[in-house]
């Protein structure tokens, strides 16, 4: 490739203008390219300061042949170096800025993680305070309920030991006052009933053995004997008045029974009468409704009776008119 380049070069040294062709580029870097320029002692200004210019030139296809240097003139190597001087500095400015740039954007990178880890770690420990009060919070709540639970619990237990109280002193007041009770009709009645025609024997056996079943059969039959004999004479109808009075009380409560009777039969009656009543005032209410609603209907009727008769009337004056019209058209005419 250099062979080449060389026969290139002393082939082209008499032309004040020289070109390249695709291919000869493409074998060539842009070094070599630069190289090709110096040695030829007229650098191309687009290979030292814009490079991107050939590349361009390449892709654009009304250049089948890309012009390297369009000028014979001598460029001083100096000025060369000076080029390569400027561009190395301006590298290094580059480099220095990048790095300058990197080490910022670092150092930025590291605050900003910096002030994420203790965002972060403000937010852990207000997510632990919060967990912590949470905690806090549902065990109050569980003592409270605990608490409420026994101290229900506790109440319950009270009023039911009350409640037991109570019913135990209800049973035992009832008890005692059913056999005050007992003891009482047993004094006003007297003796058990019995029938007072029977013998004085046959008395005394019957009520040794009512105390023999009631486990009371300390008293010997003498003493039972003794105290039928001492009995006050009116006790032997003591029985019968207390039957005649129980009789009485069971009147007095049919009598009652029926009067309640009669006056919810009347009652009953009372309300019957008033219902139909209604039900009849609302039957002719409705009656009286649906009689308004047809009289409404027929004046409707005979309203649009009346508007069509009055439109068949103006229809046919209209008409009358249009012949009398027509036949004084054709009067005319004729």
């Amino acid at each position: 490739m250099r062979a080449s380049l060389l026969i290139a070069l002393v082939a082209l040294m008499a032309t004040p203008v020289f070109s390249l062709t695709r291919g000869d580029f493409q074998k060539m870097k842009l070094a070599e390219l630069k190289q090709f320029c110096y040695d030829r002692g007229a650098p191309c200004k687009a290979c030292l300061e814009k490079s991107d210019w050939v590349d361009a030139a390449f892709r654009h296809r009304e250049f089948p042949v890309i012009p390297i240097i369009d000028k014979y003139q001598k460029h001083p190597k100096g000025d060369a170096d000076a080029t390569e001087k400027k561009t190395e500095k301006k590298g290094k400015a580059e480099a220095e800025k990048d790095e300058t740039k990197e080490a910022e954007e670092e150092e930025e990178k590291e605050e900003a993680e910096g002030k994420k880890e203790e965002a972060d770690e403000e937010k852990n420990a207000v997510e632990e305070e919060k967990e912590e009060a949470e905690e806090e919070k549902e065990e109050a709540e569980e003592e409270e309920k605990e608490e409420a639970e026994e101290e229900k619990e506790e109440t319950k237990e009270a009023e039911e030991e009350e409640e037991k109280e109570e019913t135990e002193e209800k049973k035992d007041t009832k008890e005692e006052e059913e056999k005050e009770e007992a003891d009482e009709e047993k004094t006003e009645d007297g003796p058990p009933d019995m029938d007072m025609d029977m013998d004085i024997d046959s008395q005394v056996k019957m009520i040794m053995d009512i105390l023999k079943d009631a486990g009371q059969d300390s008293m010997s039959e003498e003493e039972v004997r003794k105290i039928l004999q001492d009995m006050p004479a009116d006790w032997a109808g003591a029985g019968e008045e207390k039957n005649d009075k129980d009789a009485e009380e069971d009147e007095e409560v049919k009598e009652e029974a029926e009067e309640k009777k009669e006056e919810a039969d009347e009652e009953k009656e009372e309300t019957k009468e008033t219902e139909e009543e209604e039900e009849k005032e609302e039957a002719d209410e409705e009656k009286d409704a649906v009689e308004e609603e047809k009289e409404e209907v027929e004046e409707k009727e005979e309203v649009e009776e009346r508007k069509k008769d009055t439109k068949k009337t103006g229809d046919s004056e209209k008409k009358t008119k249009i012949t009398k019209k027509e036949e004084d058209v054709k009067h005319d005419e004729l």
